[in-house]
């Protein structure tokens, strides 16, 4: 009997990843948190980036957000608002006011204020947010001032509207540039960090 049942085991297992392979389930599990998911779903999001905040090099990013709630949805014109983080963290974490002071310390974030979703469009940085510019600002979620690019552009890659944007990013701040590109999926109850 022990036998028949290590045999019907060991066929019920084969069957299961076979029936897996096929449905194309092997792999990392799908990202079926889609918009504000539960805590402990899968992060979405990418970027690579080179370059430094300051004197501190750009950590990999580890997951991007298109924020849903800017404090001022009119001050792109319609366009973007995006945040890119060093750390894991979810849409649920940035889906509450004062969500800075909650994330790990050693967060970089990189905020991406921009004013088109005109595909090939390249948005110059400004001092302020408006139509047809970009405000990029980086800040550390460990108590720091937000800074602001001095000069460079974003441009727009992809963008499907409350779903995701692609973009390309060349700044260059009082001190530090970055370089690079991201992927960032739509967070409806995303906030803008105030501060």
């Amino acid at each position: 009997m022990s036998h028949l049942c290590d045999r019907l085991g060991a066929t019920a297992l084969l069957v299961l990843t076979v029936s897996s392979a096929a449905c194309g389930t092997s792999g990392p599990p799908a990202d079926t948190r889609s918009l504000n998911g539960a805590e402990g779903d899968v992060v979405v999001g990418s970027g690579s980036f080179t370059g430094t905040y300051g004197s501190d090099a750009i950590a990999p990013i580890m997951a991007a957000y298109w924020v849903g709630q800017p404090d001022d949805p009119t001050e792109s014109a319609g366009g973007p608002f995006v945040n890119l983080f060093s750390t894991a963290v979810t849409c649920n974490d940035i889906s509450v006011a004062g969500w800075l002071s909650k994330i790990p310390v050693e967060t970089q974030v990189l905020e991406l204020i921009i004013g088109t979703t005109t595909v090939g469009a390249s948005a110059p940085t400004a001092s302020a947010a408006a139509a047809n510019v970009a405000e990029v600002n980086y800040l550390f979620a460990r108590p720091s001032d937000e800074v602001r690019a001095s000069s460079g552009s974003v441009t727009l890659n992809a963008y499907t509207s409350a779903a995701a944007v692609d973009g390309t990013v060349h700044v260059t701040f009082a001190s530090g540039a970055a370089d690079g590109t991201f992927h960032a999926v739509y967070c409806p109850g995303g906030q803008e960090e105030s501060r």
